[in-house]
């Protein structure tokens, strides 16, 4: 029987569409890589290829597939065989840049080239503070001195430009001042007298002005506080 010319036209498309779909694969890739951006105490990296990398069950040493940028030691790992991750030694302090990008010409286990993107970085920023004296909430002097316990030390600089106190019925902010010198080391040795050894990272500040009295005052640690 003759099949007429439309026709063949219309299995020869159909048949070309279906080896199309069969020969098409999704590329390679990276699923996740945990953290990124701004993040405070990070231990891990975590990485989830949406392939195999390695044989399943295979976990011994093989070569990494980034090229680590980064200031703080850890040891990398493979958890299974497409979730790699990197342990570092410690919990991060402030101001660590780390940059992974991939090695290059990295392959799956099936040969596939990852597609994507080829870096990954993370930033645990400036400084925090973890603890005030006097705790939030309580009452202050006049004249209050505020020692604050931060993940990492400060730049002075940037504290005195970053940090004021925001206090009712003063429309401007109010600026601050380091304390240091014998004066901080005096204030220290009188609070932590019953401690083996003070707190690290302590920054001593005070208003440039007395704050008056029966007055609420908020603290305002600017996020532009570097180390």
């Amino acid at each position: 029987m003759k099949i007429p010319g439309f026709l063949l036209a219309a299995v020869l498309i159909f048949s070309q569409g279906s080896l199309f779909a069969q020969a098409w694969q999704p590329p390679a890739r990276v699923d996740s890589f945990t953290p990124t951006g701004i993040v405070k105490r990070v231990r891990q990296v975590q990485v989830r290829f949406s392939e195999s990398m390695i044989p399943f069950g295979d976990l011994r040493d093989v070569a990494e597939p980034f090229m680590i940028t980064c200031p703080e030691p850890g040891k990398a790992r493979w958890v299974d065989d497409r979730i790699w991750v990197y342990d570092f030694d410690r919990d991060l302090p402030a101001g660590i840049n780390c940059e992974f990008k991939i090695r290059e010409g990295l392959e799956t286990l099936a040969g596939k080239i990852l597609a994507g993107p080829g870096v990954y970085a993370f930033s645990t920023g400036g400084p925090a503070i973890l603890r005030t004296r006097p705790y939030q909430g309580n009452g202050i002097a006049e004249d209050q001195i505020f020692i604050l316990q931060l993940d990492a030390d400060a730049d002075e600089a940037s504290v005195l430009k970053n940090v004021y106190f925001a206090v009712d019925g003063i429309a401007s902010r109010v600026g601050v001042r380091a304390v240091t010198g014998k004066e901080r080391d005096s204030i220290i040795k009188s609070e932590y007298r019953y401690y083996d050894n003070p707190p690290e990272h302590l920054l001593l500040i005070q208003a440039r002005q007395n704050f008056p009295a029966d007055t609420r005052v908020t603290l305002i640690w600017g996020k532009g506080v570097a180390t």
